[in-house]
């Protein structure tokens, strides 16, 4: 019997930083009554939402003012009725709340529009209309730096929302360096990657930095922490740095695994089994063993993110094919309450009932099944317990093993709580890696 999957969503937290994955349900706070808005799909049947900076498909959301950069926002609607819709942008704060400023402060202008570069798909079992939107067009201009929200709504029913998503736009008032300490001795609770940042910055343009100055770190686009009143290391005239601290740790956890859809018509690396009719795709993959006891082996990957790309094809956007993906993981039953989930930008980076895994008892093996368009694909199968004893990050690798060698993304953010302008300006960015880094 084939499972039928409902939405949660998850939040994950700590008592000395605020730390969420990136999910598709929004949460309330309760209070001030205000909405955090984070990745989320309303509507069914809204499907392979992508944003990132143009040029290219794998790239950060983030762009930098007064430079004519642009975000890109792409989804697809399954069947062959083509939406009403239409685009406005949301300046938000530090926690992804909107805040006080009226959209003619932040944008020059239209501050909304509609969507009308659609194109239907070609030559697919699965019919859908794919959309494009590019961020501001060629009529709009972003003036103020921070987080924002893209927000999709349908054109005459504005109360009916299609999906938001998070980008940022940059104010270089800052420059960001860091680096990950690869830590092999004296680990506390699994978290064996250490970030160290330094940031230098104009005095004359940033005042009360130890109070002002606000960290937010991205492991992987997935994992987010948000670091408050964290106490520097050291301060100096136009420097600041935030290193050895143990606030900022992570668990290093193990390279994505993979597979490979560009093509459906062979069977190639961890694909088992093609089964194809009118009805659709169904792609088998080869069993995933436990890897928790085996040595750490590094994996090229693409840290858990996602490629739409049909084989031999240049517009893979409108030609690739949505299939059924079966997942096998070979593995003991927890003795503790809990559940295995798909992890990866395959499911938005979400542990929720769509990606949760079911033991199937004539197998032996967890099961899970994901709706997704032909590419290439990272993911990793993620633990999620309500067990305080076991509630931690490095448990989550229960069956991927965690190790400090592991080749890890870090996307930094340096945020500037501006008392004076009354937002929240994002005033330096930097991408580290694990793999460049130091081991102690």
């Amino acid at each position: 019997m084939k499972p039928i999957f409902l939405f949660i969503s998850i939040l994950i937290s700590s008592t000395n930083y605020c730390a969420s994955t990136i999910s598709i349900e929004k949460v309330i706070q309760k209070s001030h009554t205000k909405i955090q808005w984070i990745d989320k799909v309303y509507k069914p049947g809204i499907k392979t939402v992508l944003i990132y900076k143009k040029g290219w498909e794998l790239s950060f959301p983030i762009i930098a003012l007064d430079k004519n950069e642009q975000i890109i926002l792409t989804f697809d609607e399954l069947g062959t009725t083509k939406g009403d819709y239409s685009w406005s942008i949301i300046h938000c704060n530090l926690n992804w709340e909107q805040d006080d400023l009226e959209p003619i402060e932040y944008m020059s202008g239209y501050e909304s529009g509609d969507i009308n570069e659609t194109s239907l798909s070609q030559n697919t079992l699965t019919n859908y209309i794919n959309y494009r939107l590019d961020i501001p067009d060629k009529d709009s201009k972003i003036v103020k730096s921070g987080n924002y929200i893209v927000k999709v709504v349908e054109r005459n029913n504005p109360e009916n929302i299609i999906l938001t998503r998070r980008f940022y736009v940059l104010e270089a008032l800052a420059e960001v360096s860091a680096n990950i300490d690869q830590l092999k001795v004296n680990v506390k609770d699994g978290l064996n990657q250490r970030v160290n940042i330094q940031v230098n910055y104009n005095e004359s343009e940033i005042s009360n930095p130890i109070e002002s100055i606000v960290l937010k770190i991205l492991k992987n686009k997935g994992f987010e922490k948000t670091f408050f009143n964290l106490k520097p290391s050291a301060i100096s005239d136009g420097t600041i740095k935030f290193e050895n601290l143990a606030e900022l740790c992570f668990t290093g956890g193990h390279e994505y695994r993979h597979f490979d859809t560009k093509s459906i018509k062979f069977l190639s690396d961890r694909l088992l089994k093609i089964e194809k009719d009118q009805s659709g795709n169904e792609v088998f993959l080869t069993p995933d063993e436990n890897r928790s006891n085996l040595p750490y082996n590094f994996n090229n990957d693409i840290n858990g993110r996602k490629s739409i790309k049909l084989e031999n094809n240049g517009h893979s956007d409108i030609m690739a094919d949505y299939c059924f993906i079966y997942f096998q993981l070979d593995t003991e039953i927890p003795l503790e309450a809990g559940n295995f989930y798909v992890y990866g930008a395959i499911n938005d980076w979400n542990l929720d009932e769509n990606s949760k895994m079911f033991y199937d008892f004539n197998l032996k093996k967890f099961i899970a099944k994901l709706y997704v368009k032909q590419g290439y694909y990272n993911y990793l199968y993620l633990f999620k317990t309500e067990d305080e004893l076991f509630k931690n990050e490095q448990y989550m690798y229960r069956v991927e093993g965690n190790h400090f060698q592991t080749e890890n993304d870090y996307d930094i953010l340096v945020y500037y709580k501006d008392i004076s302008s009354g937002y929240d300006k994002l005033i330096g960015y930097n991408l580290a890696n694990s793999s460049n880094s130091n081991r102690y």
